[in-house]
């Protein structure tokens, strides 16, 4: 599978669900294209949802990383709901 990004609103906060491989060769830029879109309109609560997202590369992991500096540098309030499978949950 690919990569997908999808955005809606839900009580004022944008949810941004990911979907698929976040790696350098599947996500590019879309993930941070789409966050600046909804930062440069004024929105200021953001909750990535990275449920369906099946591996993360580090370049994957950077654009998350830049996505949570992006917002505290802007003093936006941000979550990452937590990856499926195995390793996602302490035990």
């Amino acid at each position: 599978m690919g990569f997908q990004v999808a955005a809606r609103e839900v009580d004022r906060i944008i949810v941004v669900d990911v979907v698929g491989r976040l790696t350098l060769s599947d996500s590019r830029t879309q993930l941070r294209d789409l966050v600046h879109v909804f930062t440069s309109n004024g929105h200021k609560k953001f909750l990535i949802n990275l449920a369906g997202v099946d591996f993360v590369d580090s370049n994957g992991l950077g654009e998350l990383t830049r996505w949570l500096l992006r917002c505290q540098a802007s003093g936006r309030r941000h979550e990452a709901c937590p990856c499926k499978g195995e390793g996602a949950s302490p035990s």
